[in-house]
């Protein structure tokens, strides 16, 4: 049994997957209506039940509301990064932790009551161009802590394990938001401006849960 805690009440996420060997690695099957068969080597299928794991808690969770984005903070403020996938989002949020910012989340951001934003408590997932632009020295941090772990296109870690001395709580307030790419949109570069309320509000429905 696993038990999570997304909210007031714990989450009890018992059962759902067989792990199971087979000739050429491992097969994970997702019990659920889908019945959906993932296989691979252990370390692979472990993480993928890591990432599972929290979805299905979050899923029963009753109508959290969350954005497909980064979280990066310095005390209690906090900076949402927004954008689809592969747009930059975990890049530019460890490029932040390096020079200082806090780690929060790197691919989601859930909103809560009273205008706090927290984010989903998983391991962050970076690729190998991201990885890149971190320090020798940070990246040889990361490889001696418990939670890191390699994979083909990057690797996993945890950033509270590297952080240093900030144990503020993880819900912040977001003062401002970041829109790395809008969806359809072309790749060009755009000044930084200020948003209104509604603007931003209406911008951040197609990476949210809302239209899903």
């Amino acid at each position: 049994a696993t038990v999570l805690r997304a909210g007031p009440e714990p989450i009890d996420t018992t059962g759902g997957w067989t792990l199971t060997p087979v000739n050429d690695g491992w097969e994970l099957v997702d019990a659920g209506a889908d019945r959906m068969v993932h296989r691979g080597s252990l370390e692979q299928l472990l993480l993928r039940l890591e990432f599972l794991a929290i979805s299905k808690a979050f899923e029963r969770w009753p109508n959290p509301p969350w954005l497909h984005a980064a979280l990066v903070a310095k005390g209690d403020a906090g900076v949402v990064l927004v954008g689809p996938k592969e747009s930059g989002k975990s890049t530019l949020a460890a490029a932040l932790w390096q020079a200082g910012w806090r780690l929060i989340s790197d691919d989601a951001v859930i909103l809560l009551p009273e205008g706090r934003v927290s984010g989903v408590p998983r391991r962050v997932s970076l690729r190998s161009g991201g990885a890149a632009l971190l320090s020798r020295s940070w990246m040889e941090r990361l490889k001696s802590t418990l939670s890191w772990q390699p994979r083909a296109d990057g690797c996993v870690f945890h950033p509270d394990e590297i952080g240093e001395g900030d144990v503020s709580a993880a819900a912040v307030v977001p003062r401002a938001v970041v829109f790395l790419k809008r969806l359809g949109a072309e790749s060009i570069t755009r000044p930084i401006v200020p948003l209104a309320g509604a603007t931003a509000l209406t911008s951040g429905i197609a990476y949210s849960n809302v239209i899903r």
